[in-house]
């Protein structure tokens, strides 16, 4: 069986565009939590910016992101709606 990893940009931007056209959020980060491709669904699903989630992007960025917008609340933001 052989595999590989595709270099040429064409088959590259037909991938890209074929993930773009699923309706599930898709991403993938590299083994080191870098962002290396995700499709306008997994931006939509947390109201990321082409900007905020681009190839190089770690997750924990986007994690800072994702409460700054809203989506997730920080240990200290659970830990007083828990104890109001």
């Amino acid at each position: 069986m052989h595999t590989s990893t595709p270099t040429d940009p064409d088959t590259v931007a037909k991938l890209v565009d074929a993930l773009d056209c699923m309706e599930e959020a898709f991403v993938v980060y590299d083994k080191d939590g870098y962002l290396v491709e995700c499709n306008n669904a997994f931006k939509r699903l947390y109201n990321y910016t082409d900007e905020q989630a681009k190839p190089g992007i770690h997750f924990r960025e986007l994690g800072v992101i994702d409460i700054e917008n809203g989506n997730v609340q920080s240990a200290q933001q659970a830990a007083k709606t828990i104890w109001r």
